[in-house]
């Protein structure tokens, strides 16, 4: 189930979904975006939340990686590294309250002062690009709100018009979203 009440931004976005996928086979929660198709996708991590705030701020970071252009930006790269250099982003700028989720479901999310650096040390907040491009590719413990295994977008016409279009309605509802930490 959606939460009853969300911010602006998180509800603009789930009203231009074309569709959402309640799938507890997925641990996570991904966003595809093929030929101008978007859905969501809400698997066992949301379905356990307890609650609709948590639920709330689970939606927000999934927004953040869209609103982003981290599934665009993946290119070649490993997605799993790049999902956590892209997660450490998103809690970097506080797109969500990753501190409630972490003390609510008992999760240590990602952040850049736990991503090992190739050259000793942990990488310091910079664009993903730069952090993956530094990150020390090793089997890491730390809490990752996916893999982007089912997160995917292609390159075409349709899904770079329909990215456009979203960011877009996001943006003009709440133009702080990305800046403000809470989505409000």
């Amino acid at each position: 189930m959606l939460p009853k009440v969300v911010p602006p931004a998180i509800a603009t976005f789930l009203s231009c979904c074309d569709e959402v996928i309640y799938d507890d086979n997925f641990p996570t929660l991904g966003t595809a975006l093929i030929y101008g198709k978007l859905t969501l996708i809400l698997g066992e991590l949301y379905s356990k939340a307890p609650n609709d705030k948590i639920k709330a701020e689970l939606l927000k970071h999934e927004l953040g990686h869209f609103m982003l252009g981290h599934l665009t930006r993946c290119k070649e790269r490993y997605p799993q590294p790049w999902n956590l250099v892209c997660d450490a982003a998103i809690h970097q700028q506080e797109i969500c309250d990753y501190r409630l989720v972490d003390e609510t479901m008992g999760f240590k999310s990602v952040t850049y002062d736990q991503l090992p650096a190739k050259q000793g040390g942990t990488i310091p907040p910079t664009p993903p690009e730069i952090a993956y491009d530094l990150m020390k590719f090793e089997v890491i413990e730390i809490g990752s709100c996916g893999s982007m295994s089912h997160s995917k977008c292609d390159d075409s016409i349709e899904s770079k018009a329909k990215r456009a279009i979203v960011g877009a309605k996001v943006t003009n509802t709440d133009r702080d979203f990305l800046k403000n930490g809470n989505g409000a």
